[in-house]
């Protein structure tokens, strides 16, 4: 994948991004293959990333009375994370599962926390 065309199609779906937020996102994330199946949080983890997921769909769920229940899916141009541990630093509620095998943009919370606070655009 190139990283180039990544981040066209950032600015493109989400917003324009400054040639300076560009390359810092090129020095602070990478790029991640994850297999079918592979869970990537599970509840009461803590969630310290983000997936922008290029190739392929997750799934967030939480179990109940024995069951999975599927709170929402994500897929290719979607952002993946468990939302309330990432940003409130809590035990996950979710687990992050990939449907399909999956190319994603993974980025930090600190990543994330740094990118919003010096580019606006981001």
């Amino acid at each position: 994948m190139n990283i180039e065309k990544i981040l066209n199609k950032i600015g493109e779906i989400y917003s324009p991004l400054s040639i300076e937020c560009q390359q810092e996102i090129i020095a602070n994330s990478k790029i991640s293959t994850f297999k079918r199946g592979e869970i990537v949080i599970r509840e009461g983890q803590f969630s310290k990333k983000s997936y922008l997921i290029l190739e392929g769909c997750a799934r967030a769920y939480y179990l109940k009375d024995g069951k999975d229940i599927s709170d929402w899916f994500a897929f290719e141009n979607q952002f993946m994370v468990s939302i309330v541990s990432f940003f409130s630093n809590k035990p996950s509620p979710h687990y992050v599962e990939f449907l399909e095998d999956a190319i994603v943009l993974e980025f930090s919370i600190d990543t994330i926390n740094r990118l919003s606070d010096k580019h606006h655009d981001f």
